[in-house]
């Protein structure tokens, strides 16, 4: 409730500050623009300045609504060319929208079921979170990456952010300890966070990153501000108890199940076999990008470049999927026949 209200507060003042800003930038943009207009304005270079400004903004607008069609259609063909890019679009909404949502209501939930006092929480998540931190980054890229990979990460962290959202279901009844181990699990959900951003520059060209980065953006933004507005006006009842209260925690598990079931459908022909998994002595690797281009030579030569672009866009569509499931088989450096034969280059 907090959170939202704050929210709220902020976009009424940014409106106001944005009034303001034109209130005085107007007047001011033609200052010089031709000779002074007549007698009795004061000066007259008010009108002067709001004609040239409208003038500007509705041809500005123009060249916008000529642009938009075009762009639209890029948009729609960008997500269209494979199912990949609206299955993650997908489940990154559900997932923001079942973690901020439930997140946005904690403070005030422990506070009306626990009694805290203010500031019980902050401390909770800082004497758990940031040794969490400390200790799962080690994990993550000493254990975790190095043997599921950049995919195999992604999924391993959409299974925590699932048993993070069961946890709080049991929250009523298990107060400080079931806190305790959400923070944990859903600070080691969120680690793997870069991964992802690397694996969106590697997968799509230069040209499209930007857009595609910008899809990512405003589905996140939209499952969030859903979910405040949801979970703050209809979910949430400081005055339920038991069950009743944990009602908002099972709405963010179902969103963070669906978004689990859409990421391991996007990913599922790029996660790592089993004797990829358990190898012996993987090689670590910090640096993110350096890493999933690494992993693309080594564990995953069935790609058709090093790049790791999108190529389902290159028309491969029906190229990869044999390649992978046989890879799965000879593990890092048993490379079938059939790769072999369909990529004679490795």
């Amino acid at each position: 409730m907090l959170i939202t209200q704050a929210l709220e507060d902020y976009t009424v003042c940014f409106a106001v500050l944005c009034v303001l800003q034109a209130a005085v930038a107007l007047p001011l943009a033609g200052v010089g623009d031709g000779p002074p207009a007549a007698a009795g304005l004061g000066g007259g270079r008010a009108p002067p300045a709001l004609r040239a400004c409208a003038a500007g903004a509705l041809r500005h607008a123009r060249r916008a609504c000529a642009a938009l069609l075009p762009a639209l259609r890029d948009l729609w063909q960008l997500l269209a060319r494979s199912r990949w890019l609206p299955q993650v679009l997908a489940c990154v909404m559900l997932s923001t929208f079942g973690f901020i949502g439930a997140a946005s209501i904690l403070v005030s939930f422990v506070q009306s079921e626990f009694e805290w006092s203010q500031g019980h929480l902050e401390i909770y998540m800082l004497a758990v979170g940031l040794p969490t931190c400390i200790f799962g980054a080690a994990l993550i890229l000493g254990v975790a990456r190095p043997r599921l990979g950049p995919a195999g990460v992604l999924c391993f962290s959409q299974l925590l952010m699932v048993l993070a959202a069961a946890l709080l279901c049991a929250l009523p009844w298990g107060e400080g300890p079931v806190l305790v181990l959400y923070i944990m699990t859903a600070v080691l959900g969120t680690l793997p966070t870069p991964s992802f951003l690397s694996m969106l520059a590697h997968r799509y060209p230069l040209h499209e990153q930007a857009r595609v980065q910008g899809l990512f953006g405003a589905a996140a933004a939209a499952g969030a501000a859903v979910a405040l507005q949801l979970y703050a006006q209809v979910l949430y009842d400081s005055r339920a108890a038991g069950a009743r209260s944990a009602l908002p925690f099972f709405v963010s598990l179902g969103a963070e199940c669906a978004g689990a079931a859409l990421f391991f459908s996007a990913m599922w022909a790029e996660l790592p076999d089993w004797a990829t998994i358990t190898r012996s002595s993987p090689e670590i690797v910090i640096d993110e990008d350096l890493f999933q281009l690494e992993w693309a030579k080594r564990v995953q030569p069935h790609r058709p470049s090093s790049d790791l672009r999108d190529w389902e866009a290159e028309g491969q569509v029906g190229h990869v999927g044999a390649p992978l499931r046989a890879s799965r088989g000879g593990g890092i450096d048993g490379r079938s026949r059939a790769e072999l034969e369909h990529h004679p280059e490795l």
